[in-house]
């Protein structure tokens, strides 16, 4: 996901980067590359319209807990 990460903010891949990418995908089949490119997109999609990157960071799950505890009044 480090090489699609580079692709979705425009910037260009080395030729390291780039061989390894068209190795990867000459060795699959057609098939499974189609699948990593879906896992790929799905995870991107998560990321960019999820609370993903929140519920990750520990003091997000501090909140949440503290939030849902019950008040006494």
């Amino acid at each position: 996901m480090d090489i699609s990460n580079r692709l979705f903010v425009d910037s260009t891949l080395n030729y390291m980067e780039r061989d390894t990418s068209h190795t990867f995908f000459r060795n699959i089949s057609s098939e499974d590359a189609f699948r990593v490119i879906e896992i790929e997109l799905g995870l991107r999609y998560d990321l960019l319209y999820t609370k993903t990157l929140l519920i990750l960071k520990p003091w997000h799950l501090c909140l949440r807990v503290f939030t849902f505890l019950p008040l006494q009044y």
